[in-house]
C-alpha cells in the first residue's frame, strides 16, 4: 500500500509538471506572437506616417544642430528654410519615399 501512494504522488507530480510546462510554452508562445502582431502595428503606423509626410510635401521642424536644411530640396527650387514670428528658424523635413 506504501508503495502505491507513492508512486501516486510521483504520477501526481509528474502529470503537474506536464501540465504546467505545458501551459509555460502555451503562454511563452501567445506571448512572442502577441510582440509580433505589436511591432507589425508600431512599423505599419510609421509607414503610414511617413507616406502622409511625404504626401503633404514634408513637415515643418525646429531647426537644430542635427536638422539642417536639406540643400537638395535649394537645387531643385524649393526654399527649405523659413522663420517664424518670434524669430526661430524651421526647416523643411522631407523623408525619402
Amino acid at each position: 500500500m506504501e508503495r502505491f501512494s507513492i508512486q501516486l504522488i510521483a504520477l501526481t507530480i509528474l502529470y503537474t509538471l506536464v501540465v504546467y510546462g505545458g501551459i509555460l510554452l502555451l503562454t511563452r508562445s501567445m506571448f512572442v506572437d502577441s510582440l509580433r502582431v505589436k511591432a507589425a502595428s508600431y512599423l505599419d503606423l510609421v509607414k503610414t506616417a511617413r507616406e502622409w509626410n511625404a504626401d503633404h510635401g514634408g513637415v515643418w521642424v525646429l531647426e537644430r544642430e542635427d536638422v539642417r536644411a536639406n540643400e537638395y530640396l535649394r537645387q531643385l527650387g524649393v526654399d527649405p528654410e523659413t522663420e517664424t514670428v518670434d524669430g526661430r528658424t524651421l526647416v523643411l523635413a522631407t523623408p525619402p519615399r
